[in-house]
């Protein structure tokens, strides 16, 4: 409305282009002397200071976009050369036999996690607790079956102690294989204790449900 309410085709009383310039480069041009007593009041001068505003709001965008891409650059250049750098020195050296025999001796393992016997029966019939899940102290490239009647989601996954901290958290999305919810994801259970845990798993937002587990010594 104020673009079309005060026509001002003879520029009466205008303070000029130096001034909007000056008004438009501040963070709160509105509460300037000028806009209360003038802009606000003239068609013409508050059309003027919009398209300085926006002609200076480009020139920003395009500046920080010269600085992105020269960082971007920078940061690609730094990186082929420390690629490079690593390259040749596995070049000259080769890999040291510790790490190889390492990674021949403790590959990552995969268990499957079958929580299907869990399933929250409506008889009331009493039936026998099912066996605690059983996964070895190391990572462990994980396949969950989830009990029967879970929807496919996101899914949040920790490991408590028996003192109740935190010594794993997963995450995953279960899909359905088979007509059967699914997950796979990395567990790193390495570094724990043998002995008896909980295994946890909610969707975000609701409450969690709680399966007894064992932490075995990892095997050899």
């Amino acid at each position: 409305m104020a673009l079309s309410a005060y026509p001002n085709p003879d520029r009466i009383g205008c303070p000029g282009h130096a001034a909007l310039e000056e008004v438009a480069s501040l963070p709160l041009s509105s509460r300037h002397e000028l806009s209360q007593t003038h802009i606000n009041r003239c068609s013409e001068c508050l059309r003027e200071l919009l398209e300085i505003r926006r002609r200076n709001y480009r020139q920003r965008m395009r500046r920080r976009r010269k600085r992105w891409i020269v960082t971007a650059c920078a940061a690609s250049i730094i990186l082929a050369a420390g690629i490079m750098l690593m390259v040749r020195r596995q070049a000259t050296s080769g890999p040291s036999p510790q790490i190889q025999s390492k990674a021949e001796i403790q590959p990552e393992l995969s268990r499957v996690i079958d929580l299907r016997p869990f399933t929250v029966e409506r008889s009331a019939r009493p039936r026998a607790e099912p066996p605690p899940i059983r996964l070895p102290a190391s990572p462990v490239q994980s396949v969950i079956f989830l009990p029967v009647g879970v929807e496919p989601a996101d899914y949040e996954i920790r490991v408590l102690d028996s003192e109740l901290r935190i010594r794993a958290n997963a995450s995953g999305s279960a899909k359905l294989e088979n007509y059967v919810a699914v997950i796979r994801t990395r567990l790193d259970l390495g570094g724990l204790m043998p002995g008896r845990y909980t295994l946890l798993m909610r969707r975000p937002g609701d409450d969690w449900r709680q399966f007894p587990l064992v932490i075995e010594p990892p095997t050899k």
